[in-house]
């Protein structure tokens, strides 16, 4: 899963931010964002975050410390994977 993820790291912060926070919005409701209508620039990392997400959330609370990406981006993955792991118990 490392390996998918350093995609991210060829696009800039507040890209990778609005890309972490639209994968957990489609998440949250699939219709939100139409996956088909994405450029394949955009489409890779977004598949990347949603197979990121979509993991158990106790291995990927780990595998974020391995991750080379800026603190930022690990913020608000590990707070996606908690809101997640909330959701599921609601």
């Amino acid at each position: 899963m490392k390996e998918d993820l350093a995609v991210l790291a060829d696009l800039d912060v507040d890209t990778q931010l609005q890309l972490i926070d639209s994968v957990y919005l489609y998440l949250l409701d699939s219709k939100s964002v139409p996956i088909k209508k994405m450029t394949v620039q955009i489409r890779v990392p977004f598949s990347a975050i949603y197979t990121f997400l979509r993991g158990n959330p106790q291995h990927r609370i780990k595998q974020l410390d391995t991750l080379q990406l800026d603190s930022k981006v690990k913020t608000a993955l590990r707070s996606k994977i908690y809101l997640m792991y909330a959701q599921n118990f609601t």
